[in-house]
């Protein structure tokens, strides 16, 4: 078995996933997990996030020549990490490394 080190650069981490949390809550109920994968320095990171979305829903109706519109009043956001793996070997969670990764988490889902 070989060993080997790889390192993270916190400052170099990227992903290619943009989500709007109003789209999700509609689908979701405001409920949801999530699976997301970044990338740094050729590692692949995948981090699992439970995320609940609280506030109101307004809907519009609209019309014969105006589509219903829905609209979110977001009240609150919680994000709990569950469980990140680096290649596929998880990572013991403290609160820095949980801390970088829901700033990243908050900036996918726009909150």
């Amino acid at each position: 078995m070989t060993n080997s080190t790889h390192t993270i650069d916190f400052n170099n981490i990227t992903t290619n996933m943009s989500l709007d949390i109003n789209d999700i809550f509609f689908e979701s109920n405001g409920e949801f997990n999530s699976q997301i994968l970044f990338h740094s320095n050729g590692l692949e990171i995948s981090v699992d996030v439970d995320i609940l979305v609280s506030g109101d829903i307004s809907i519009d109706r609209g019309d014969y020549w105006t589509p219903t519109h829905k609209s979110l009043d977001i009240s609150d956001i919680s994000c709990e990490i569950k469980d990140i793996y680096i290649d596929g070997y998880e990572l013991e969670l403290n609160s820095d490394i949980e801390s970088i990764f829901l700033k990243e988490i908050k900036k996918i889902y726009k909150m």
